[in-house]
């Protein structure tokens, strides 16, 4: 549980900076494309679909961050929090899916109005929440199950693979394990975050 809370801590400080960078240069098309975005989490039938448009309209609302190490921090602790997000959607009710949407919705508003605060405050509060509502389960938190394969850390090569069933970049020579992979394709050195 403290690994889960203290990531969720550090997303809640990093986000909200990596938001307020970003909001001066996303365009006209970059604001149609949240609302776009958050339409679809709306409509979202399944849990994949919500998580999938989930991460796409937090991550494009740092897109204008200029700041690459802050950007690639970002997305770290968003692949390393993945089990934890699907989890969390699958502990909600519709009340819950509701506050999620009106979150967004805020987070949005404020980001098309270039309320830098505001939004930074919303967006901390969304993390926030999700983080409190994870602590409330610790069934949940008992298990770290992000598995990760890198061939660097096995010596072999110099890290690069390309991207395979199963398995997405999430830094260099490191990869995340997002769907089941036969044991026949499993060649990869495994650790677990």
């Amino acid at each position: 549980m403290a690994d889960c809370e203290g990531i969720y801590k550090m997303r809640e400080r990093i986000e909200p900076l990596a938001l307020a960078e970003s909001i001066p240069n996303l365009t006209a098309a970059d604001l149609a494309g949240l609302e776009k975005i958050q339409d679809g989490i709306e409509e979202a039938g399944n849990i994949d679909v919500f998580l999938s448009l989930d991460r796409a309209l937090h991550l494009a609302t740092y897109s204008g961050c200029p700041i690459a190490q802050l950007t690639a921090a970002v997305q770290r602790y968003w692949n390393t929090t993945q089990h934890y997000r699907r989890a969390f959607v699958d502990i909600i009710d519709d009340e819950g899916r509701n506050l999620i949407s009106s979150e967004h919705r805020l987070i949005i508003n404020a980001v098309k109005f270039a309320e830098i605060a505001d939004a930074e405050r919303y967006l901390a509060a969304h993390i926030r929440r999700t983080r409190k509502t994870l602590a409330t389960h610790p069934q949940i938190l008992s298990t770290r199950p992000t598995t990760w394969y890198s061939r660097t850390a096995a010596g072999q090569g110099d890290g690069e693979a390309e991207e395979g069933e199963g398995f997405h970049r999430s830094a260099p020579a490191q990869w995340c394990l997002t769907a089941p992979v036969p044991a026949s394709k499993q060649l990869w050195t495994r650790g677990t975050r």
